[in-house]
C-alpha cells in the first residue's frame, strides 16, 4: 500500500511529461515485484490451507479408525473371556459302555491275519515283481469277499 501511494505521488509530482523519470521506472519495478510477491503469498496461503484441510481429514479418519479398532478389540476381549470361561468349565465324566470286540480289519475290509497270509504268499511267489504282487493280492481279496460276504 505504501508503494502504491508513493507511485501515485511520484506520478503527480513529475507531471505527465513525455520523458520518463528513472525514479518512476524504479517505482514501477518495485510495484510489479510487490504484486508478484502478493500473488505468490496468496498461492502459498491456498496451498497451506489445502494441506491443513488434508491433515484435518486425515486426523478425523484416523480417529474414526481408532474408534472402530477399540470396538473390535473390546469385542475380541469379550469373546476371549467367554471362550476361556467355556474351556475352564469342568469336563463331564465319560460313560463307558461294554461292547463286543470285532475282529481287526484292514482298509480292504478283510481280517488282518487273512490279509497278511495273502500278502506273504504273493511276496513269496513274486519276490521282485511288485505289479504281480498287487494283482495277486487284489484277486485273492476279491475271492475272499465272494466266499465270505
Amino acid at each position: 500500500m505504501k508503494t502504491l501511494s508513493t507511485l501515485i505521488v511520484a506520478g503527480l509530482l513529475s507531471g505527465c511529461s513525455k520523458q520518463s523519470d528513472p525514479r518512476l521506472a524504479d517505482l514501477e519495478k518495485r510495484l510489479a515485484k510487490a504484486e508478484y510477491n502478493l500473488r505468490l503469498c496468496e498461492t502459498n496461503d491456498f496451498a497451506l490451507q489445502a494441506q491443513v484441510d488434508i491433515t484435518t481429514r486425515y486426523m478425523q479418519d484416523t480417529a474414526a479408525l481408532m474408534q472402530k479398532t477399540m470396538t473390535l478389540a473390546t469385542n475380541l476381549q469379550t469373546g476371549m473371556a467367554q471362550l476361556l470361561a467355556l474351556t475352564n468349565s469342568p469336563v463331564p465324566a465319560v460313560q463307558r459302555t461294554a461292547r463286543a470286540l470285532s475282529p481287526a480289519k484292514t482298509s480292504n475290509g478283510i481280517p488282518a491275519d487273512v490279509y497278511k497270509t495273502i500278502r506273504a504268499e504273493a511276496e513269496r511267489r513274486y519276490p521282485k515283481d511288485w505289479d504281480m504282487q498287487e494283482f495277486v493280492v487284489g484277486q485273492q481279496i476279491e475271492a475272499y469277499r465272494k466266499l465270505h460276504p
